[in-house]
């Protein structure tokens, strides 16, 4: 940690959050963002990439200018409220005066207005919003430093590229670029680095996924889904379990399944509104409900603590969604298990999966109401 460069406030908010030593993504890539490199960091999900990127940029902006000098974009309205939490918590443990603006979809546009009127130091926030109030001329970039692409297989996508691409035209040609994300393949490598300087790849590990969790398959007809996913709930001992299904259409069925065999679940789709969205999330968190049905977006980047066990309904059509998924259990050096409920179709993912992410899948069977 001595060796980081960082100040003593940010070196008090880590020893209040009991942090005794950082991760290996923490410990590479907080030196080189603090030397102004434009980066691309490949690191698996819960390796602690959000507090790898909020440390820097404590250190690096300047709270007595009353500017904006730093954006975290992130793909999700949830992940950036995660996001903003933690800078908030990071600004109270390090008594560290940066001040931050929300600025998501979904949420009162003027009210957004009014908080950059007051002049925060950092935007985390959806692409979409923070473009929409550049066009505005509501979000003044003249004085950025730095942009945090957080999930940048998914912010620099093909869908959302053009997006991002204005967000970056509105800033200084030497604007730091900094993109994280758990797997970053070829195409999202060429378009980040379309967006930088003198751009680098920084890769922490080779492996994308935790050895703390194991992968198993379960075979089913397409018709028994739903029935064989309950089975499944009943013979595992979970804590929590985020189950992932590829369609509105499925995340209904099952929520009508599990409701029939009296299972309270939490439901997180693109269907539900911001405010319901957070209320889901804020139950699965705290309450006694242990089961989320959840779409790849709706649950991607999110950390939630005590998540044991994720099952998929389907297969994602990308290996990379897999490891998000997958990543949501077994985090902070717990135990996790990937269950995977699959027809004879699916086993053709499952092999390219295996091969690409360098995975063992084992087949297992229902027996009795026991997994064997």
């Amino acid at each position: 940690m001595e060796n980081l460069n960082l100040n003593e406030n940010l070196k008090t908010a880590l020893k209040t959050k009991n942090f005794n030593s950082l991760t290996t993504v923490q410990l590479k890539s907080i030196p080189m963002i603090l030397e102004g490199n434009d980066l691309i960091i490949e690191s698996k999900t819960g390796s602690g990439k959000t507090l790898a990127f909020l440390l820097p940029l404590f250190q690096k902006i300047n709270c007595n200018e009353k500017t904006i000098q730093g954006i975290i974009l992130a793909p999700t309205q949830e992940l950036a409220s995660q996001i903003f939490n933690e800078a908030n918590l990071l600004k109270e443990q390090s008594n560290i005066n940066l001040k931050s603006a929300l600025i998501i979809g979904g949420a009162n546009i003027n009210n957004q207005i009014k908080k950059i009127k007051e002049k925060p130091n950092l935007i985390i926030g959806t692409p979409k919003r923070v473009l929409e109030l550049i066009k505005l001329k509501k979000l003044p970039c003249h004085n950025v430093r730095t942009i945090i692409f957080d999930e940048a297989d998914h912010i620099l996508d093909k869908g959302n590229f053009k997006i991002t691409s204005l967000i970056r035209k509105s800033t200084l040609k030497d604007t730091q670029i900094i993109a994280f994300s758990a797997t970053i393949d070829e195409g999202t490598t060429s378009r980040a680095l379309s967006l930088m300087n003198k751009g680098k790849v920084l890769k922490i590990s080779q492996d994308t996924l935790s050895s703390n969790v194991e992968h198993i398959i379960i075979e089913s007809e397409r018709r028994d889904k739903y029935e064989v996913t309950n089975k499944v709930l009943n013979a595992i001992n979970m804590n929590k379990c985020i189950i992932f299904t590829n369609s509105q259409n499925d995340i209904n069925l099952l929520k009508e399944t599990l409701d029939f065999h009296k299972k309270d679940c939490i439901v997180l789709s693109g269907e539900k509104n911001k405010k319901d969205r957070k209320i889901s999330l804020e139950k699965f968190r705290d309450s006694n409900i242990n089961i989320l049905i959840s779409s790849d977006l709706g649950a991607r980047g999110l950390h939630i603590d005590g998540v044991t066990h994720v099952i998929n309904l389907d297969y994602p059509l990308m290996s990379n969604e897999y490891v998000h998924r997958a990543g949501r259990a077994g985090r902070d050096n717990t135990k996790g298990l990937s269950i995977s409920i699959a027809t004879k179709r699916d086993l053709s993912f499952i092999d390219k999966y295996s091969k690409e992410l360098n995975i063992k899948f084992t087949i297992k069977k229902l027996v009795d109401g026991f997994i064997v």
